[in-house]
């Protein structure tokens, strides 16, 4: 069965990196926030756990600073899977253009 959350500790195991390390690229790549418990454990989704993987491999692996890796993942071209982050007004703004799209092709076909 699949893990649905992966704690912090068990990301640095997996990863073979300290701690400490998990905690700075998740202040890094903000769209890393990991959820909380009640009692302040950090909690990673399964999709955050392939991300911390993709800047583990990128940076351990490859050579690549946080700072060009950071570059890249804007640029949006080689990022693994594709996958754009996108902030809360650029989402917005990304549905009301979807809307008026949809609103256009709607009215093409009466």
């Amino acid at each position: 069965m699949e893990k649905i959350y992966y704690s912090i500790s068990e990301i640095a195991e997996i990863l073979q990196e300290p701690q400490h390390t998990i905690r700075y690229w998740e202040q890094q790549f903000l769209f890393l926030k990991p959820k909380k418990t009640r009692t302040g454990a950090k909690l990673y989704t399964k999709e955050q756990f392939n991300k911390f993987q993709y800047i583990h491999k990128e940076i351990c692996e490859n050579n690549m600073s946080v700072a060009g890796l950071k570059k890249k993942m804007k640029n949006q071209t080689d990022f693994e899977g594709k996958q754009i982050v996108l902030s809360r007004d650029e989402f917005i703004e990304m549905i009301g253009l979807f809307r008026l799209m949809f609103e256009v092709l709607t009215k093409e076909e009466v």
